[in-house]
């Protein structure tokens, strides 16, 4: 099995990989598709720092059956749905514009593996259109 490699410089991952269509609707992320791709090369994996964790960053990782990250991605808040309006005394302030945020997430194919997304530092649960919402959605054997 293809892996990332584990020094200071990554480099590309190379190996088989699932894509996933999620679509963000009112804080919960629904899996609309899962597809395994036999062999694709993926960008290095984001090199997060303690500071990225521990605050508002948005990201997707896979981990291993044993619950490790061994892929990380950087993201756009999916959670940002809210547009700036400006009233006609020229005050600005923020509405939420009510939308869907369409993901299309490509990472390592793990087996027994998971995936998390993570949206301005809080964990978005994640289901199948019929399943209950979880913190991770298992990866398709």
């Amino acid at each position: 099995m293809a892996t990332v490699d584990s020094d200071p410089k990554r480099r590309a991952y190379r190996g088989p990989v699932v894509r996933l269509h999620v679509v963000v609707s009112d804080g919960v992320g629904v899996v609309r598709s899962a597809r395994t791709v036999d062999r694709m090369t993926l960008r290095a994996p984001w090199q997060a720092t303690d500071r990225d964790l521990a605050g508002r960053a948005s990201f997707v990782e896979a981990t291993d059956a044993d619950g490790q990250v061994v892929y990380r991605q950087r993201i756009a808040d999916p959670g940002d749905a809210s547009v700036e309006v400006f009233d006609r005394g020229g005050e600005i302030h923020r509405e939420d514009n009510q939308r869907e945020v369409h993901l299309d997430v490509t990472i390592p194919a793990v087996k027994g593996g998971h995936v998390r997304v993570v949206a301005a530092g809080k964990r978005l649960p994640l289901r199948t259109r019929k399943g209950k919402a979880r913190e991770e959605y298992a990866l398709p054997s």
